[in-house]
């Protein structure tokens, strides 16, 4: 995955660490797995494996699912602050 949502019916979860972490958010390892215990980004647990649901994903971005895939905002999205700090560990990726 690079970075591109993909349709929730078709793929319904995502994995929270690299795909959204990482390759759709951009931050580190420790920050995504931070947010995702408060709460700040929407994750399903099946034993010890983290899903984030792509439909809550799309929603916290303040995206619209539309049928050409395109990324709307929505007028009514709430912004949800990621706060922390990354650092760069020269691959381009964050630490983590």
């Amino acid at each position: 995955m690079s970075g591109v949502l993909p349709d929730p019916r078709e793929t319904p979860t995502m994995s929270l660490w690299p795909d959204v972490g990482r390759d759709i958010l951009g931050i580190s390892r420790a920050l995504t797995y931070r947010q995702a215990e408060t709460g700040a980004i929407p994750t399903l647990r099946f034993g010890r494996t983290l899903r984030v649901p792509t439909a809550a994903l799309l929603t916290m971005l303040g995206l619209e699912n539309s049928e050409d895939r395109g990324t709307t905002p929505r007028s009514d999205a709430t912004t949800l602050p990621i706060t922390g700090t990354t650092t760069s560990n020269g691959d381009g990726h964050g630490s983590g």
